[in-house]
């Protein structure tokens, strides 16, 4: 009985979400009850006098910094119910977006100044067959940079996934509409190694630590051959 009305209230919470997606910000009544059940993610941005906070339910709550932080609004993808993994903005000056990475393996982009979508880069679908999040397409990190790949694409996005794969991709936002104008991949860098990831002080002792380990594996095995060709002269003498 519990798995059926589970089941069906899936459709009813889906439907709740779906209504949340079509609204710009929340009621007095959610506010009051409490906007989500988790905070997932928080990006601080003293320049523009905002605090992002993405939510297991999918939803990016935005606050300004006044007194008692006040919500300004929410943003949400309507086809992307996964929650929030990971933001980032860049440079917002120059940028002008904000970037929301998702379990589902998405990063929606929104313009900062009217907080309307702009686009998304959906790699779940674009590099991936059937079940992304069992892939390990889960976005973990985001960066917006203002590294042009090219004089078509001024914009460069790094996602970097569950499995530790990252990318890079080149974006052009349309100047007047604010809109994704084009979107290419630029680099599919595989996985990263653990050691790679980390800090340069860090990295070298990982590397020393990593080649001593090797040099006493080696030492250890050249002991046994060692120990067991003087077993076998001795059985024989």
């Amino acid at each position: 009985e519990d798995d059926a009305a589970q089941a069906a209230g899936d459709p009813q919470r889906r439907a709740a979400r779906r209504d949340v997606g079509e609204r710009n910000a929340p009621t007095q009544e959610e506010i009051q009850r409490g906007l989500s059940g988790s905070i997932t993610c928080v990006l601080v941005a003293e320049d523009q006098g905002r605090v992002y906070a993405g939510t297991a339910e999918g939803q990016t709550l935005v606050f300004t910094t006044e007194p008692g932080f006040p919500v300004l609004r929410w943003v949400h993808s309507p086809e992307d119910q996964s929650s929030v993994t990971c933001l980032n903005c860049g440079p917002s000056q120059e940028t002008g977006l904000l970037v929301v990475g998702t379990m589902e393996g998405a990063a929606h982009l929104y313009t900062l100044g009217q907080l309307r979508h702009a686009g998304s880069v959906s790699i779940s679908r674009l590099l991936f067959e059937g079940e992304a999040q069992a892939q390990g397409a889960a976005l973990r990190h985001v960066r917006l940079l203002t590294l042009p790949a090219s004089p078509q694409l001024p914009l460069t996005l790094l996602t970097v996934d569950a499995n530790s794969r990252f990318r890079l991709w080149g974006l052009k936002v349309h100047g007047k509409s604010g809109k994704l104008k084009d979107l290419r991949l630029l680099l599919d860098g595989g996985q990263l190694r653990e050691v790679d990831c980390l800090p340069a002080t860090t990295r070298e002792k990982a590397l020393k630590a990593a080649a001593d380990k090797k040099k006493a594996k080696e030492a250890l095995k050249a002991a046994e051959a060692m120990a067991k060709e003087a077993q076998e002269k001795g059985q024989r003498d």
